[in-house]
């Protein structure tokens, strides 16, 4: 065997091992040999027990996982193992009750800081055990699951988003028709909450589901998890549908993506590349196009608008299927949009809302939100509550909608303490460090020296820029802000000794490609998408503030800046 087979073949397991499935077509391409070659690949390594051939490719046994139990899991723990990798760190999932439900949730103590909803006494139960934050929906308890009585929206609190919801897919016939009625009720609700719909079912009941559900709520699931005693006449029957689904063995899984034949062509024009915030998302973008198949072309808006005109035109000509579009111009999103509808493309907006476009990107007011309680937080402890000045750096150039991010931060600093309107400076960033630097040192020479400021901004260069000019001025003592986003140089700066930051709300901007891509697949494979979607948000906070403050009352996941910068390098 040549040393080139040997490092194909090699490649070929690991990959197997990191996305759980290889296709053949996939690998010939990527090898650039051909697909006889790479049968024989799959072949020979079958009969070394490195994988299990499958129709069209092969799939590889997982390690299992330390600490789970012995013997063969059950169908409902296998379909739960899948379900799993779907959920990320400080995710907010809901978790319906049932076999599958119940056997999610007792793995997630592998996942940190999660807000999880459930309709289950028993889900919850069993989490409040654990060091997540977890809410009972509903009324009216039957069968160990609280049902909506005799209204469901009123046990879904109003402003309640999650990235997923779990169903467990369980039969109701048993349940009598009106408890049916009000079940279905909660369940809808929290469909038209959530960004994906994961469907947790036996092998033993999909057949029956499908068929049963089709006409109803069937568009709506975003992927299926089953177990490996699936019969093929209801994969050829799923295949159709376009929904994805995970089909999961005793130690393994293997994914059936449902995707078309033809590669997708989606264009990304990013923010602008020279900011750490911007060059995450776009790293996250460009593995997580590469993951599904999509083919992905690149451009940068560099913060200007007639700049991100081009790019579009470029895209409109490259005969894209769908265009992400990352422009803090709000001048010109009218014009962008316009020129995509023209040829029948769709749009999707990051983090600036573009009209007749799908947003992803922060949830604006409840980010500010967030950053204004810490920071109240810390004055009415450390402050006594008095604060002289508060130093607002926001984006006017951005549009309304990102100006929630500011009020949303004044609200929650007025939680906390009183803080007049005639205290507040309002400074343009324009979205760079250097800019807010120069507007912060021209504000200082109209304030007293001994004067206490508060710092917010648009995202973490803003603030960031702001406390250059503290520093300049020899008066960093007293100052104190927090960032908005949590990139590489905020948490550069929250892990230095004495930093006036004292914390950030973290955005995940190296996972918006994978959100990003799940859209994607909704808007063209036409299933239902709702017209916004939003990145999670945690705190995270220097190891001295940690010790300050009082966590429990923040009203949200925690994590030290340390932390979370080691598992940033660990992901990366």
């Amino acid at each position: 065997m040549s040393v080139r087979t040997k490092e194909r073949r090699e490649r070929i397991v690991a990959l197997a091992k990191q996305d759980g499935f290889v296709s053949v077509v996939e690998l010939a391409r990527l090898f650039q040999v051909s697909e006889v070659t790479i049968r024989s690949d799959l072949d020979v390594l079958e009969s070394q027990e490195l994988l299990t051939r499958t129709h069209g490719g092969a799939f590889c046994s997982e390690q299992r996982r330390p600490g789970r139990k012995s013997g063969i899991p059950g169908r409902a723990e296998r379909v739960a193992n899948g379900a799993l990798a779907l959920i990320d760190d400080y995710d907010a999932i809901m978790i319906e009750g049932g076999d599958a439900g119940l056997s999610l949730a007792s793995h997630l103590q592998e996942r940190r800081g999660l807000m999880i909803y459930s309709d289950s006494i028993e889900i919850t139960i069993q989490l409040g055990k654990s060091t997540h934050t977890t809410a009972l929906l509903g009324g009216v308890i039957v069968d160990g699951r609280s049902i909506g009585w005799p209204d469901a929206n009123q046990f879904l609190p109003a402003g309640v988003r999650a990235r997923s919801l779990f169903l467990s897919g369980l039969s109701q016939d048993e349940l009598g028709r009106d408890v049916v009625v009000r079940r279905d009720t909660l369940r809808r609700r929290m469909m038209d909450v959530c960004d994906q719909v994961v469907l947790m079912v036996e092998s033993a009941d999909l057949a029956a589901w499908v068929k049963r559900d089709q006409q109803g709520d069937f568009e709506r699931i975003t992927r299926i998890i089953t177990d490996d005693a699936i019969d093929s006449a209801t994969i050829t029957r799923l295949a159709g549908t376009g929904i994805p689904m995970t089909i999961c063995g005793m130690a393994s899984r293997r994914h059936v993506e449902n995707m078309p034949s033809r590669r997708w062509r989606i264009g990304f024009a990013n923010q602008d590349e020279r900011l750490p915030f911007a060059a995450a998302v776009r790293s996250g973008m460009v593995s997580a196009t590469a993951q599904a198949g999509v083919d992905l072309l690149l451009a940068d808006n560099r913060s200007d608008g007639d700049v991100a005109l081009a790019n579009v035109a470029s895209f409109i000509k490259a005969q894209v299927d769908l265009a992400v579009v990352f422009n803090t111009d709000a001048r010109a999103n009218n014009r962008i949009v316009e020129a995509l509808r023209q040829v029948n493309v769709p749009v999707i907006a990051i983090d600036i809302p573009i009209p007749g476009a799908t947003f992803f990107g922060f949830d604006n007011y409840r980010a500010g939100l967030m950053t204004g309680r810490v920071l109240g937080q810390y004055v009415r402890r450390q402050w006594h509550g008095v604060v002289d000045v508060v130093f607002s750096l926001g984006l006017p150039i951005s549009g309304p909608v990102p100006a929630a991010r500011m009020q949303g931060q004044i609200d929650g600093v007025r939680e906390q303490i009183s803080l007049p309107d005639n205290r507040i400076v309002h400074l343009d960033s324009r979205n760079t460090s250097v800019d807010s630097c120069a507007a912060t040192r021209q504000a200082l020479k109209k304030i007293r020296r001994s004067d206490r400021v508060v710092i917010i901004g648009i995202n973490d260069e803003a603030v960031l820029g702001a406390l250059s000019a503290f520093s300049e001025d020899g008066t960093l003592a007293r100052c104190v802000t927090a960032g908005l986003g949590g990139d590489v140089d905020a948490l550069r700066e929250l892990r230095r000794p004495g930093s006036r930051m004292i914390g950030a709300v973290a955005s995940f901007p190296e996972r918006y490609g994978e959100r990003v891509v799940e859209l994607v697949s909704d808007i063209l494979q036409r299933r239902v998408a709702p017209p916004a979607r939003y990145t999670n948000h945690c705190y995270v906070l220097s190891d001295e503030t940690m010790r300050l403050l009082d966590l429990t009352s923040l009203r949200g996941s925690v994590i030290s800046a340390s932390e979370y910068s080691a598992q940033r390098r660990t992901a990366q």
